[in-house]
Formats: structure tokens, C-alpha cells, sequence
């Protein structure tokens, strides 16, 4: 995509004009015809991306990044560079094409890995939309078969976002869409929070206190439960989209 062709996409983009369907002109058919059940929309990406950078976090770890539509978003609208964590080398590889063509490759990165406590530590800002939900669901709404998909695999993941949240520093935050499914301790305040696309984006900042007990998202919204009462993510009832 030759300099010209870039620029009128990413006029659009930062005007907040750009739609779904014009961003995902850069994607091929089959990520194309998921992109409203599995990908992060435009106008949710673009202010997630604004949440995540205005504390002056230079890197953003972006948990399950798909085909990287968030990452790339977030580098063409701010200073920061954005980091994807992927476990479907086909969603790495279409991730890598796009960042390319859209010229914000030199500030992108997308790492074909599961999910783990070392890849994801060392971070100050983390996105996610529901990125282990997929493991509930029925063969027949999985994205494809080539991955491990299991509830023991889901659990697992989860347990690793709730404790890199716990190694967040003072001033760390996570945006989350859709949730994650976990606990987030209540030593991360809720500073933002505002209904886009098909759920609530919400902004959760990292205090200087020790945690009392958790906060989990539902449906219904956002429930605390201290500590004593032994909190468990599995009270979550999921949403319809996944990551």
C-alpha cells in the first residue's frame, strides 16, 4: 500500500470517521467476514487505546490481539508502541500484513505465544476483550480447531491475568471490553467506564494500597466481594462476543 493509499484510511481514523468495514479492507475474506464477533471494533479501539496511553505508558501488552486490530490502532492514533500476545500463527501472520501496509510496523510487535506469566509481566498497560471465553464455547463457535480450547485451558489463563494484575506497578492500568473473566483486586480503582459497541469499556488504575478483595464483572455490572468471602471469578456470566 503505496504512502498516499495509507494516509486516507488514517486521516479518517484520527477524525473518528473510519468505519469497521473500511478497516477491515486490509484483512482478507475469512478475518473479514468475523470481524463483528471476534475483533476489537474501531471506536472501541480507539478509545481504549487514548485510556491506556494517557497515563505515559510508552508499551501496551494486548492479551489474545487477533489479528492486531487494537495494536494498530493504538499506533497510528498515539506515541505508545503496542505489543500483541497471539496464539494463532494465521492471526500473527495477518496481524504483521496489516501493521505493514498500514505503516505502523516499526511500533508493533505480535508474538505467537500462549498466554504466560513472564510474556506478560514488565507491563504498565493492558488491554483485553474477553480473550479466553472461546474455551466455553461449543466446537461449532470456535474460530477454528487449530488451537488447544478447553475449560482447563481457560482457567488457567485467567489465573495468569489476575496475577500479573497483582504485579501491576502503582499507576498500571488495564482496559477491559467484554471482561477477561477474572478477578481484578480492589487496590485498582475504576476511573472509566462507558457503554460502547455491544458491552461497557471500562478503565481500572493501579493505587498505592494493599488489596481487601476483588472486583468482577457481570452482566449486571461490576460486583466487589472482600476478601473473606472467598471471591470467584466463576459467578461471571459471559457475553455473547468473544475476543
Amino acid at each position: 500500500m503505496n504512502r498516499h493509499a495509507v494516509a486516507a484510511p488514517l486521516a479518517r481514523l484520527r477524525s473518528g470517521r473510519l468505519t469497521d468495514e473500511e478497516f477491515d479492507s486490509v484483512y482478507r475474506d475469512p478475518w473479514r467476514e468475523v470481524s463483528a464477533r471476534f475483533w476489537t471494533p474501531v471506536r472501541v479501539a480507539s478509545l481504549a487505546a487514548i485510556w491506556l496511553t494517557e497515563g505515559g505508558a510508552k508499551t501496551v501488552l494486548d492479551v489474545g490481539s487477533g489479528v492486531g486490530k487494537l495494536c494498530i490502532i493504538g499506533a497510528s492514533l498515539t506515541p505508545a508502541r503496542f505489543v500483541g500476545i497471539e496464539h494463532r500463527h494465521s492471526l500473527i501472520t495477518a496481524a504483521r500484513t496489516a501493521a505493514r501496509q498500514l505503516n505502523v510496523h516499526r511500533r508493533t510487535s505480535f508474538l505467537h505465544a500462549q498466554a504466560s506469566l513472564p510474556r506478560m509481566r514488565g507491563y504498565s498497560a493492558i488491554y483485553v476483550f474477553n480473550p479466553f471465553a472461546e474455551n466455553l464455547y461449543s466446537h461449532l463457535a470456535h474460530l477454528d480447531d487449530h488451537v488447544e480450547l478447553t475449560e482447563k485451558r481457560y482457567w488457567r489463563d485467567v489465573s495468569l491475568v489476575e496475577q500479573t494484575l497483582r504485579c501491576l506497578p502503582r499507576g498500571g492500568r488495564i482496559v477491559t471490553y467484554h471482561g477477561y473473566g477474572g478477578r481484578i483486586p480492589d487496590n485498582m480503582d475504576l476511573r472509566r467506564e462507558q457503554p460502547i459497541g455491544t458491552d461497557t469499556l471500562r478503565l481500572w488504575v493501579k493505587a498505592d494500597r494493599p488489596p481487601t478483595g476483588a472486583y468482577l464483572e457481570t452482566d449486571g455490572g461490576v460486583v466487589h466481594v472482600p476478601s473473606a468471602r472467598g471471591c470467584s471469578a466463576r459467578v461471571l456470566q459471559f457475553g455473547s462476543n468473544l475476543r
